[in-house]
């Protein structure tokens, strides 16, 4: 059985690794931020089924959909 110190020391570790991470993200959005996506013209075929479908609120056939 981990003794306490064992405990802490997994405990300190954890933190430390997540802090390391959280402490690289800020620096590369400050040094390197990341070009805006270009935006979509359109929906593609399957958001418009889903779009569809979810208006349904009921499964469709496909040549209901079509």
């Amino acid at each position: 059985m981990p003794n306490h110190s064992d405990i802490e020391s997994a405990v300190l570790h954890a933190f430390e690794v997540s802090l390391e991470a959280q402490l690289r993200a800020v620096r590369r959005l400050r040094s390197d931020p990341a070009p805006e996506k270009p935006r979509r013209k359109g929906m593609s075929h399957v958001e418009y089924v889903y779009d569809i479908l979810q208006r349904a609120c009921q499964p469709l056939h496909i040549t209901q959909i079509l």
